[in-house]
């Protein structure tokens, strides 16, 4: 997986907002949308109070498999809670490398990271997928 592929995949989920009306979703901002269904979503609109399917035409095969992976290298490290592991990922998003130090240890300090993993474990799926390219040794001095 490429460093730019992952960045796309982080750029498509850190936008958008849904607006939420009760327990109802009104409006959600898309970005990637074929023929009415939105990359990624399961293609289904009410109209006139009945479920209709929308013409379902897949996503460009690769952004969620390329997530996929990253999540999963991340999942062990957040105690295999993988909703942990993809929001750590889409929140560093952007991030400077101090920035995502600190939210580490912040994540430590709220027990969603295990003490141990946050050295080597961690720094490695990071810096394979280019998210973090300082050196390890800076990464330990950082999360101590």
């Amino acid at each position: 997986m490429k460093q730019e592929d992952i960045q796309k995949v982080l750029e498509v989920l850190g936008k958008g907002g849904i607006n939420v009306a009760g327990d109802f979703v009104v409006s959600k901002h898309v970005e990637y949308e074929v023929n009415n269904v939105e990359t990624g979503g399961i293609g289904i609109q009410i109209v006139n109070g009945k479920e209709e399917q929308k013409n379902d035409v897949s996503q460009p095969q690769g952004l969620d498999e390329q997530l996929q992976e990253v999540v999963d290298r991340l999942k062990p490290i957040f105690f295999g809670i993988e909703d942990d592991a993809r929001e750590f990922l889409v929140s560093i998003q952007g991030m400077k490398p101090t920035q995502i130090t600190d939210k580490v240890k912040q994540l430590v300090s709220e027990n969603k990271i295990s003490d141990l993993s946050k050295h080597r474990d961690l720094w490695k799926v990071l810096h394979d997928y280019g998210l973090y390219d300082k050196s390890e040794s800076n990464w330990n001095q950082q999360v101590k």
